[in-house]
């Protein structure tokens, strides 16, 4: 059994002495016998083995006036387990009041209180009162993992390879994006991106700036439909191909081009998914020139006996070749259509002959007077022409040059391509597009393409059938499946879908709703959702630049 034995400089008022006890490492202790510790100044010869008591001397003058400075000695001797916890708790106190020794100290009432809030006191004298010394649990934890502790805070900046797209708004570090860097770094598992935001916050220019930094890293563009030519500019200025559509173009899109082979597929089995390409495109074509209806058991027979005649050679592959047999069936199927279904031959042609005949005539019904350049950086289709024609004219210009940008992916020429849809609703307004979309999703890893979906209003999906049905819920599959979505600001009608489809954080609700112009809120995967204001050149700027007509 040990004694310590502890002293202090304490402050006395007039009438009032109160005592504290100071570290045991202010004293030296000295062995004495039987056990006792004792310092060299204790003059305690009338303590009692088993007692804890104080000795009081004067001391220096304080600096309060009227008050006096004692120094305070504690003894615990070998007693009882109760008298050496007071000491011990008394050795406590001691510490914590010497801890905020710049409080006054003129009231014995005012130390039990103090020994209370020992983690708080002024930080300075005379200044902000605040706390002195946190006495929380510490948690060690990475640089790394930091960041989800305050996020939308200190973010942490994601490392992941590709061009410098903008700065991180928060952290102000450069943030660097490659749909393919994003998967090889594990960050998503697809290349797929959609965008959404409200017309003016920015969504097309973040677009923009990152084809034209992925053209920078190596990899190739096309937009599959420009209606407002906003893209055209940007094409130009990089030796990029333009191919416009429309009444007076002179160019000719053929939906049922073959397309090239790849080296590793052999001819059956391209002969197969050609096939396959050419039904889905006609089938596409027929769904959009006839809303809300679409095709019977019949029909589809009939278009698969049209693929397979030209396949075999015996009918010409564009949708002139296709009316022209579908005027005069071959006997065998009109046999197989019976009573019930002879009228769907005639149906079929009507509806197709309005690509051949009349205004809707010379854009996609022959064989094709121009193809995509596979090694042009920028690709565009201009449709800027037709923008304000019937929507059903949109539609075919859609549903044609997609299955045509489809064929050249399909020639899986090695090349990483950005396949962008600048209006994303009205590319899967069609059922079967929606389709042919959801396919090239699937086939991103084998055709080496990222698709790149442009929305409006998250809201705008109500008008994909009713809630439930077939076509809504492949709609929300392909939104789903594109691992990278970049939101900007939404409305209050996209709040409710936003929990449904993109599942954001109840912060980043929040700040959805009040995002500024030109900054996005990027998700890629499962990572921590990062701000980003794309930055650009004065040069590049005036090329991509839409909100002039908006500001004035």
């Amino acid at each position: 059994m040990t004694t310590a034995v502890e002293r202090h400089q304490v402050s006395e008022s007039a009438d009032q002495v109160r005592a504290t006890v100071a570290d045991p490492r202010d004293t030296e202790p000295v062995r004495r016998r039987g056990g006792v510790h004792a310092t060299a100044e204790s003059s305690s010869g009338g303590a009692e083995p088993g007692s804890t008591h104080a000795g009081v001397r004067p001391g220096a003058t304080s600096s309060e006036p009227g008050e006096r400075s004692y120094e305070v000695t504690a003894f615990a001797g070998p007693g009882d387990r109760a008298s050496r916890k007071e000491a011990r708790r008394a050795i406590k106190d001691s510490r914590a009041q010497r801890a905020h020794a710049d409080q006054p100290t003129s009231s014995t009432a005012s130390l039990p209180k103090l020994s209370r809030r020992r983690a708080w006191g002024r930080l300075t004298r005379g200044g902000m009162w605040g706390p002195a010394g946190v006495g929380l649990p510490k948690h060690v934890t990475s640089a790394a993992r930091i960041g989800v502790l305050t996020p939308f805070v200190a973010p942490s900046t994601m490392s992941i390879p590709g061009p410098i797209i903008g700065i991180e708004a928060t952290s102000g570090q450069p943030f660097t994006f490659d749909p393919w860097g994003a998967v090889q770094s594990k960050h998503a598992a697809s290349p797929g991106v959609v965008a959404f935001g409200l017309q003016g916050t920015g969504k097309s220019f973040c677009v923009k700036t990152a084809m034209l930094r992925e053209i920078g890293w190596g990899r190739q563009v096309i937009v599959s439909s420009d209606p407002k030519g906003e893209w055209v500019p940007l094409a130009q200025a990089l030796d990029g191909q333009i191919v416009a559509v429309g009444p007076g173009s002179c160019n000719v899109i053929n939906p049922l081009d073959e397309g090239t082979r790849p080296l590793d597929v052999d001819p059956a089995t391209w002969r197969g998914l050609v096939a396959t390409r050419r039904s889905l495109a006609l089938e596409s074509i027929c769904t959009t020139l006839r809303p809300g209806r679409v095709l019977d058991e019949f029909e589809r027979t009939v278009l698969d006996r049209a693929v397979e005649a030209i396949d075999a050679g015996d009918v010409e592959a564009t949708v002139t070749g296709v009316v022209d047999w579908l005027t005069n069936p071959a006997t065998a199927l009109r046999e197989d259509l019976g009573d019930a279904g002879a009228e769907a031959p005639t149906a079929l042609r009507l509806v197709l002959g309005r690509l051949v005949r009349g205004p809707l005539a010379g854009m996609f019904d022959t064989n094709s007077t121009v193809t995509l350049d596979p090694v042009a950086p920028f690709t565009v289709i201009d449709t800027s022409a037709i923008a304000g024609a019937a929507p059903e004219l949109r539609a075919i210009a859609q549903a044609a040059t997609s299955a045509w940008i489809d064929a050249t992916l399909r020639s899986e020429d090695g090349r990483w391509r950005c396949v962008v849809s600048e209006e994303g609703w009205d590319e899967l307004r069609n059922r079967a597009q929606a389709q042919a979309m959801d396919e090239r999703l699937r086939m991103t890893s084998q055709w080496r393409c990222s698709n790149w979906l442009i929305f409006h209003e998250l809201a705008d999906i109500t008008q994909f059938g009713e809630a439930g049905s077939a076509h809504r819920n492949q709609v929300k599959g392909i939104i789903t499946k594109s691992a990278i979505k970049i939101l900007y600001k939404q409305s209050a009608a996209s709040m409710a879908l936003l929990d449904e489809i993109v599942r954001p954080t109840a912060a980043e609700t929040d700040l959805l709703a009040s995002l500024p112009q030109g900054v996005g809120v990027w998700h890629i995967g499962e990572a921590i959702p990062v701000l980003v204001a794309p930055v650009i050149g004065q040069s590049a700027f005036a090329l991509i630049n839409t909100s002039a007509g908006r500001v004035g």
